[in-house]
């Protein structure tokens, strides 16, 4: 069977897939709950607040990604173990300095505008702080393939977060957006001081390398993860914006509700990814491009089909779903599911060509596939939404995911991923 079949035999990248997904299950369930103990116990107006306040977090949380832990899912992968804790131990050192700069325009940003309280807006800089170091803490241990160390870090972290919101919860006049945040702080410290526990061997020797040149190599990666998240943003954000200006608020939250429903596919595909990404660099850089392509058609072909298999169930029973999760008044929207769900299998296949360019040191194709796509989306918006309402919205949607297709099989189609192109890119950086 392994034989006639080699593309599906099992590999070793199974039971890390399957351990980097189950992680991803924590902190998703962690999150979507912590999100409902705290709407339930704050009134709109403060959850409100704290939406904001979590959007400001999130947004830096994309700063970090494309700065610091984009390049390191990629290039933190060495060939040696000395170069790979030489190049991680100074990250710690990057991540404390972008920390620095973020709070600083954040401290400055409260003051100009007067907003928040004293005692909230330090509660949240302290929050950012420890969130990104441990988010960088979480990389590390997928770079270094620390699978078990993951879980239990993230298991310790996320049980500490809900154990104590719960526990607040029940005491309804203790709850605020200041209680919220030190609660997500502490929990985000116990973290780190995990890991430093479980790497103190790590981090005992101190190795002198080149801060510069170590932030110059992260600043050629991450500037076009950082300008590909900027056009990312044009190119799908403004749909919502545009519904809620063109049409009504009601479509915009019929759009959001089934986004919702497909988006617990993210669960497997965000954990698959965080793992595939650094194992199919390690691929690369220790077995050759032939193992590399191998892994990523593996990858590829399951992820394809599964999605496939999800969005045709959930089409089918687009209605009951909708009627199950929401209310009978969604059902009118139920349109919107086949749109959506063939949306989500490009971003299915649009995922897995951005690991193959990335691993290959070629980021700039994911950034040259949002730029065409939100050039596109600025021309067609305003038309589709005028003429076809929220059903233009999802179209427009589709197409973004569409073009990205496109670029990426346009750059297959030029050979960019080619063993001699491949070989090339690796050598360069070598030297």
């Amino acid at each position: 069977m392994i034989k006639i079949f080699p593309l599906f035999r099992i590999s070793e990248a199974l039971k890390g897939s399957f351990f980097s997904i189950f992680d991803q299950g924590i902190v998703s369930f962690s999150n979507f709950t912590c999100g409902i103990i705290l709407a339930r116990a704050l009134a709109p107006e403060g959850f409100g607040q704290y939406s904001l306040y979590l959007a400001t977090l999130m947004l830096a949380a994309g700063l970090q990604n494309s700065l610091i832990t984009g390049p390191v899912r990629v290039l933190g992968v060495k060939q040696s173990a000395e170069e790979m804790r030489s190049f991680l131990q100074i990250q710690f050192k990057l991540q404390v300095i972008l920390n620095i700069i973020i709070i600083f325009f954040l401290v400055s940003f409260f003051y100009i505008f007067k907003i928040g309280d004293f005692s909230l807006n330090l509660i949240f800089c302290i929050c950012i702080f420890l969130w990104q170091l441990l988010e960088l803490s979480r990389v590390i241990n997928l770079t270094q393939f620390k699978l078990y160390d993951l879980i239990v870090i993230d298991f310790t972290v996320h049980a500490v977060r809900l154990g104590a919101l719960l526990f607040i919860s029940f005491y309804t006049s203790l709850i605020n957006n200041f209680y919220a945040f030190l609660i997500l702080s502490l929990s985000c410290f116990c973290g780190i001081i995990l890991f430093f526990i479980k790497n103190k061997n790590e981090f005992q020797n101190q190795i002198n390398i080149d801060l510069i040149d170590t932030t110059i190599s992260n600043w050629k990666f991450g500037r076009w993860l950082l300008l590909e998240t900027l056009v990312y943003n044009v190119s799908t954000q403004i749909y919502l914006y545009l519904t809620a200006m063109l049409v009504d608020t009601a479509s915009v939250g019929a759009l959001s509700a089934v986004q919702n429903i497909l988006n617990v596919f993210n669960v497997l595909l965000l954990g698959l990814i965080s793992f595939i990404t650094p194992h199919a660099r390690h691929l690369l850089i220790k077995q050759g491009y032939d193992a590399w392509k191998r892994c990523l058609l593996k990858v590829g072909i399951g992820l394809f089909s599964f999605s496939l298999f999800v969005c045709l169930v959930i089409s089918l029973y687009r209605i009951d779903l909708l009627k199950f999760i929401y209310s009978d008044q969604y059902i009118y929207y139920a349109f919107l599911v086949p749109i959506c769900s063939i949306t989500l299998i490009f971003r299915v296949v649009n995922t897995v060509f951005s690991v193959a360019f990335r691993t290959a040191l070629f980021p700039e194709i994911g950034f040259y596939s949002k730029l065409f796509s939100a050039v596109l989306t600025i021309i067609i918006s305003y038309p589709l939404l005028m003429f076809y309402g929220v059903i233009g919205a999802a179209i427009g949607l589709l197409t973004t995911q569409m073009i990205w297709t496109v670029v990426y099989v346009y750059n297959l189609y030029i050979k960019k991923l080619k063993k001699e192109f491949v070989i090339t890119r690796l050598n360069y950086e070598k030297n």
